[in-house]
């Protein structure tokens, strides 16, 4: 699963993911992670606010 990391233009170009082996975690589990993945998302777009990006 992956998320959109936010930016200033209308459109996200990157984005961020979780990945993981199908027997290695159930689709709750990973599902479990989508917060904390928005919230790196989130984090990486304030660090990334002040360059080209």
């Amino acid at each position: 699963m992956a998320v959109a990391i936010p930016n200033r233009m209308v459109r996200p170009s990157e984005s961020i993911s979780l990945t993981s082996p199908l027997e290695a975690a159930s689709e709750a589990a990973l599902k479990a992670g989508v917060p904390e993945l928005r919230r790196a998302a989130g984090r990486l777009s304030e660090l990334l606010e002040g360059s080209v990006y």
